[in-house]
């Protein structure tokens, strides 16, 4: 099986935004959600 992850940021503001995301399996949809997430540069302080 193959699992296909299509996600569509829908805003952003600074480093903070949302999206949607839509998992599928064999071409049918298997869930879908909203999504919030954070960019940061990857350095621990």
């Amino acid at each position: 099986d193959v699992l296909d992850l299509e996600v569509e940021m829908i805003k952003q503001r600074g480093p903070v935004g949302t999206g949607k995301a839509i998992a599928s399996v064999g071409g049918e949809k298997a869930v879908s959600c909203e999504i919030t997430f954070v960019i940061t540069d990857g350095r621990k302080e």
